[in-house]
């Protein structure tokens, strides 16, 4: 299907989203054991391997999470204000929460903690928002728009501050920030036509400008930094995704699922389909690994999955006249 980039980038990422929502937090031994493989958007699973969060059972084949819901929120509010608002860009996103069912005390679209702790801080007027530890991928899943909007006006360090700015809101941790920036350089790069070798190189020069130092109050400092794992990405781009698993990680946690993506899209560089489907049958974060996939894929390739896969989005209206809207950005 050929439609305009950032149409597919958003669409992607959705696409991603649901693929990987009903393995959300599933070790790829019990992917294997309970469902083969995951090859196509699924329903969420109602029997659920043990000790397996059952983050997603009530929703439904084609929903997405908070991924998307925060993507599409950013998006909006550049449309809106016709360029970068952090106020009005938060404001949407805390509206995009509060505005879906809360189950026991949990959004059914997955929101993580830190996200969740800013959000509410922001509508009680709190002047501290973000939280420690916000370690969490929260900011960049959230970004392509931010990418896109580099691309499109050209005003590319704009919008790295402005993922900084963002991510600042709602997370303390220096890797969970500098990796929203980083992803929204990475959606630019590919959308520029970056090759392999230069994009690899690009995320290296982009986190070494915005990535701060560990400090000693940091969790998990022993996990290195964000720099540390994409260098080790360029260092070894053609190992074995099982290295790659082992040595990178896929959990919530930003300096895990974030660099373990780059590593899919480097990995499958001119196999796209086949990448995201590897990607989410990794397990773990699975919905963000594969939202974020997606989108920097279909920004190299556009469109590369099934038309069937775009029709069952139920939110599918919504992003094609957001991204239309961001097309016509100047």
């Amino acid at each position: 299907m050929k439609m305009h980039p950032y149409t597919a980038i958003l669409l992607a990422g959705a696409v991603g989203d649901t693929l990987g929502m009903p393995v959300e937090c599933w070790k790829p031994v019990d992917i294997k054991e309970y469902l083969g493989r995951v090859i196509a958007p699924l329903p969420p699973q109602k029997i659920l391997p043990k000790d397996t969060p059952a983050w997603f059972t009530h929703l439904e084949k084609g929903d997405i999470t908070d991924d998307t819901l925060l993507t599409v929120a950013i998006a909006e509010s550049i449309i809106e204000k016709n360029g970068l608002d952090l106020t009005d860009c938060m404001n949407r996103q805390v509206d995009a929460y509060f505005a879906n069912p809360i189950i026991d005390g949990k959004s059914i679209y997955g929101f993580g903690g830190s996200t969740v702790k800013a959000f509410e801080n922001w509508k009680q007027g709190n002047t501290m928002l973000a939280v420690p530890p916000g370690l969490g991928n929260g900011v960049a899943m959230k970004v392509a728009a931010l990418g896109i909007y580099a691309h499109a006006t050209r005003k590319y360090v704009e919008a790295l501050q402005f993922a900084g700015d963002i991510g600042t809101l709602t997370h303390t941790d220096p890797r969970a920030i500098a990796a929203g920036v980083v992803q929204s350089h990475a959606v630019y790069a590919l959308l520029s036509g970056y090759d392999k070798q230069q994009f690899l190189d690009s995320l290296v020069e982009v986190c070494m400008e915005y990535e701060y130092p560990l400090k000693d109050n940091h969790l998990q400092t022993e996990r290195g930094s964000l720099l540390d794992k994409i260098e080790w990405i360029s260092a070894n781009q053609n190992v074995d995704e099982q290295i790659a698993y082992r040595a990178l990680g896929n959990s919530c946690n930003a300096f895990e699922s974030v660099p373990f993506t780059w590593f899919m899209v480097q990995k499958y560089w001119d196999a796209p389909l086949e990448g995201l489907i590897v990607t989410v049958n990794w397990g773990g974060d699975a919905d963000s690994t594969g939202a974020m996939y997606a989108s920097l894929a279909a920004a190299r390739h556009g469109i590369f999955f099934p038309n069937e896969w775009i029709d069952m989005l139920k939110i599918k209206d919504k992003i094609l006249d957001v991204s239309q809207k961001l097309s016509e950005l100047h």
